[in-house]
């Protein structure tokens, strides 16, 4: 299947900053008060003139007007931005090729997010190895700057060869590195060295389709809570009245509340039930992305992959670097050749990856165990990491090729990705005449 996208990133400007998560939640609330403090006042007024009855029942059309007018705005625009302005754009489209350092979840409908994702600690990085840093509540990133990580004992060996830190890398290291130029205005959580990658579900399209439905939803909600209130109220009154206004009012009040809130709860089930279902129709799956022969299968911590996608920074979180929307993906075989990863504390005697035949250069050197060490550091194993990388990544572009697609179905040629990856079978023979 082919991937989903349906978000734009968009170019920042500190003048029209991204959507945050107070916004999106309190956007939908705002709406739904304001809209039914002016409806009911407006309306009320209006039906004022009618008398007593055409009070109440302006009161209860404005409400009803106001409150779905407020939703439908709020959705309109928090659904606008959460595809449109939520993402702000670094470099385009990029491949990566990582090890799995936190398997594939999806989103939850508190966080109204149902994407699935997963992060990658980018090659010659140990899954294992958070290089998290001490201060990830730094408000901004200075680029000549890097942060300090919790082993002490690794820091160290960083200090000696910075080469080795996430963000200075060499190689890859620009896909995590926080941009001071785009985002010199902006929060970055400096927690954030490995490569989040996020395959879109479907869900604020949905909301976009519904908006109507959820005005008219919580337009009856709020006529009906209202009524419920009033009437809870009318009825406390009454019974209270028997020990004075203090009773009436005491007793109206309780009961108008607990009406008002047992009229929330059955509006929240209705419009919660409906929500739930559009959240759970089409969430994503990385698998739409998956451009191997066989399906991916779990993602387990330590698979190693190589990814393409859009290259963004998502902004509605405390902020951080992501591949969104995952465009393709495919496994990396566990053999040591196709693969390489940096051992700060490797033995002199340890077994280290053997050469690739048909690399050149640095890269076709036997690598030592002081390379091992060295990391990126090594020119040789810089140079084995990144000829690693660019295969990798020039097999999976070309699933995005028409020429290569084209190769791909002729009878003779029957793989996936390419033939050094898939191998080519031969054709199935024609069934006998």
């Amino acid at each position: 299947m082919a991937y989903k996208h349906y978000t734009k990133c968009y170019d920042h400007d500190p003048l029209n900053p991204p959507l945050s998560e107070s916004e999106l939640y309190s956007t939908p609330i705002e709406g739904l008060l304001f809209g039914a403090v002016i409806g009911g006042i407006a309306g009320a007024a209006a039906g004022s003139i009618g008398g007593p009855a055409g009070f109440a029942i302006g009161l209860f059309v404005g409400i009803f007007v106001g409150t779905a007018s407020g939703m439908m705005a709020a959705l309109d625009i928090i659904s606008r931005k959460w595809l449109n302005h939520r993402l702000i754009c670094l470099s385009g489209r990029r491949c990566a090729v990582g090890a799995v350092a936190i398997p594939e979840a999806i989103g939850t409908l508190g966080d109204f997010d149902n994407d699935e994702f997963f992060d990658i600690a980018l090659m010659p990085y140990p899954p294992g190895q958070g290089f998290a840093y001490t201060d990830p509540e730094s408000t901004h990133w200075q680029s000549n700057m890097a942060g300090k990580i919790a082993d002490p004992n690794l820091q160290l060996l960083l200090d000696a060869n910075p080469l080795n830190d996430p963000y200075l890398a060499p190689l890859q290291g620009d896909l995590v590195r926080p941009n001071a130029t785009i985002l010199e205005d902006l929060y970055y959580d400096r927690s954030k060295t490995w490569l989040h990658c996020e395959a879109e579900g479907d869900f604020w399209v949905r909301i976009q389709s519904l908006i109507p439905v959820s005005g008219l939803l919580s337009g009856v909600a709020a006529v009906v809570t209202t009524g419920a209130f009033l009437g809870g109220f009318a009825l406390g009154c009454e019974i209270g009245g028997i020990f004075g206004p203090l009773g009436c009012l005491i007793l109206g009040l309780i009961l108008a509340l607990l009406f008002a809130a047992a009229s929330l709860f059955a509006a929240e089930e209705v419009i919660g039930g409906v929500i739930e279902g559009e959240f759970e129709t089409d969430p994503g799956d990385i698998e739409d992305a998956n451009v191997g022969d066989s399906p991916l299968g779990p993602l387990q911590a330590g698979d190693r992959l190589a990814v393409i996608g859009i290259h963004v920074f998502d902004g509605l979180h405390k902020g951080w670097n992501e591949i969104h929307p995952l465009m393709a993906v495919v496994r990396v075989p566990g053999d040591a050749p196709s693969y390489v990863e940096w051992d700060p504390t490797f033995p002199d005697d340890g077994e280290v990856p053997p050469p690739l035949d048909d690399f050149t250069g640095d890269a076709a050197k036997q690598l030592t165990a002081v390379d091992m060490r060295l990391g990126l550091g090594s020119a040789t194993f810089l140079a084995r990491a990144t000829a690693i990388r660019d295969r990798w990544c020039q097999f999976v572009s070309e699933a995005f090729d028409d020429a290569v697609g084209e190769t791909q179905q002729g009878l003779t040629n029957a793989w996936t990705i390419h033939p050094a990856v898939d191998g080519c079978a031969e054709p199935e023979p024609e069934p006998p005449k």
